[in-house]
């Protein structure tokens, strides 16, 4: 089974978006750490997206990984800390997460 053009859009954006939250941290707290997650993750989602784009395999367990991960630390974060801001990161977060989850399944199925 092909890998479907949405998924590989999806992630892009995602991409896009935790770049921003990553510049934005950086902007409002002056974390660095925010700064450098945010362009290493989104640099991996956005590599994850683009071998998608052309099926590859492989951008699919990248972009799996990246978004878990992050699901996993926008989870702890929001319950050291529950912010309106953090559970809205944590719920983009896994709804990539788990429509990656969808994505590599699918291709695996058919294996």
């Amino acid at each position: 089974m092909p890998i479907r053009k949405p998924f590989s859009i999806l992630l892009f954006f995602y991409s896009a978006l935790i770049v921003l939250l990553g510049f934005w941290g950086y902007q409002s707290a002056g974390s660095a750490a925010s700064l450098y997650a945010g362009l290493f993750f989104g640099a991996a989602c956005l590599i994850g997206s683009a071998l998608m784009f052309i099926e590859r395999r492989l951008g699919c367990y990248i972009g799996l990984l990246s978004s878990g991960f992050l699901s996993l630390v926008f989870s702890l974060r929001f319950y050291k800390n529950p912010q309106f801001f953090r559970g809205t990161a944590l719920l983009i977060s896994a709804l990539v997460f788990f429509a990656m989850i969808y994505q590599t399944y699918q291709i695996n199925r058919r294996r």
